[in-house]
């Protein structure tokens, strides 16, 4: 019994870490938008665009290529059986999420967003204890600390720039990227279990696809809102939207 259980938490032990450095590859792929972000904004682009334009694309871009590799499948009537928590979970997950990260490049340069942003690393497993009621609920000591050694590190080779921003500025842009970093897993997480007890057969590319067209809840409404307040898009922003 003994041997079991050390094999179960040795196994479990492995999935975290591995998810931790799935993360890490994700996000550094990931930061490359908050540069474009700060592009945006800096180049006389209202934040809202920045939000809301490349989830505009991401629905058609994802669309072809859900149609494309699986169709949509059971999706449309799975969301018309359940449309609450996708509604709901699409709209944290990628809806505000995208939200909070665009509030982060207006407030923050780039470096202190994608820095800032590897917090998700220990999200994740951190929220864990109030997403799933069964063994999923423990959160793996190596887990938290490959991703605190990540984070301290990452920050810690941004220090040499911090000289140039104003400690109201990296607080405010701090808080929203640590919003965005809690958000992400929170709302795709939930997602998840939620399709773990549905009968029906979603990829994980409709999930995505499902999720992002969902998220025009948030960003629609954005868009509307940023067009009356600052007009239509600028050329540089259906460019920096579309990267």
């Amino acid at each position: 019994m003994g041997s079991d259980n050390s094999s179960l938490q040795s196994t479990h032990d492995r999935s975290g870490l591995r998810a931790v450095g799935m993360a890490i590859l994700a996000s550094f792929f990931f930061a490359t938008t908050f540069v474009l972000n700060r592009l945006l904004v800096t180049g006389g682009g209202h934040w809202g665009w920045a939000a809301s334009l490349r989830y505009v694309f991401t629905f058609f871009i994802l669309g072809s290529f859900t149609l494309l590799k699986d169709g949509l499948g059971e999706l449309p009537k799975e969301i018309r059986r359940h449309p609450g928590p996708w509604v709901l979970w699409s709209a944290v997950g990628l809806g505000l999420f995208g939200l909070f990260l665009a509030l982060a490049a207006v407030t923050g340069p780039a470096w202190l967003v994608a820095g800032g942003y590897q917090f998700t690393v220990i999200a994740g497993p951190l929220e864990a204890p109030i997403i799933y009621k069964d063994e999923r609920r423990r959160i793996a000591p190596l887990t938290i600390v490959a991703g605190v050694i990540v984070v301290s590190g990452v920050l810690a080779m941004q220090l040499s720039h911090a000289t140039h921003v104003s400690v109201a500025s990296a607080v405010a842009s701090l808080g929203a990227i640590f919003m965005s970093a809690v958000l992400y897993p929170l709302g795709n997480r939930k997602l998840m279990l939620h399709l773990e007890h549905c009968p029906c057969r979603i990829s994980p590319t409709q999930r995505v696809f499902g999720m992002s067209a969902l998220s025009l809840i948030v960003h629609i409404p954005l868009a509307i809102v940023t067009w009356v307040l600052s007009g239509p898009p600028t050329s540089r922003a259906w460019r920096r939207s579309e990267e």
